[in-house]
């Protein structure tokens, strides 16, 4: 959020995630310069929301799956926080979606207390944006899934007591072994990794 908020110009970022089974989005994470000041309440309110879907700019943007640029940010704000957003002096926001058509990742929306007309140059840049933090976000869920498969697999292996070998079919090479295997044939796992499999038969 810092990264994007700086290298835009604007002064606060936030991610908004969906509610599992719900509606509404939440608050995953907001960032706000630090030349902004004074921004405890604005943030305190934030973190307490849930926005609906089908209302409010993020919603809209969670539903049509476009940028949204607004140049009234007091008027389009949640009930709740637009006092607290008219002290900061926010006057433009921009939000869009963190999705390549495959991936959902939310609602990024960021603010600035500058009034900025439409940027459609911009607008394409946020797009790109998100469709990049999208494809990372499935590169890390893919990532994360494969080493808690690979977990899950030496719990399984390393404490079944059957014996177990993990043989390579081409040279008959034992590439693995679990605790078992080691008791049943006199080796060490770290021997039985150096041999064959005839070399045990």
């Amino acid at each position: 959020l810092e990264a994007i908020g700086k290298e835009l110009g604007w002064q606060i970022c936030e991610h908004w995630v969906p509610v599992e089974g719900s509606p509404q989005l939440r608050l995953s994470q907001i960032w706000c310069a630090e030349n902004l000041k004074s921004t405890d309440e604005f943030v305190a309110i934030t973190r307490t929301l849930q926005l609906d879907r089908a209302q409010m700019t993020q919603g809209k943007v969670w539903t049509g799956g476009l940028p949204l640029w607004t140049a009234t940010v007091v008027d389009s704000d949640p009930i709740e926080r637009r006092k607290a957003t008219a002290k900061l002096g926010l006057k433009t926001s921009l939000s869009f979606p963190i999705s390549d058509g495959t991936v959902d990742g939310g609602i990024f929306t960021l603010y600035s207390v500058e009034s900025y007309s439409i940027d459609t140059d911009l607008l394409q840049t946020v797009s790109g944006i998100g469709i990049q933090i999208a494809q990372y976000l499935q590169r890390t869920k893919l990532t994360e899934s494969h080493a808690a498969g690979e977990r899950r697999f030496r719990q399984l292996f390393e404490k079944n007591e059957a014996v177990k070998l993990v043989i390579d079919p081409a040279n008959g090479t034992i590439i693995d072994a679990n605790p078992a295997a080691a008791s049943f044939y006199g080796y060490s796992v770290e021997q039985l990794r150096s041999l064959k499999v005839w070399d045990i038969n």
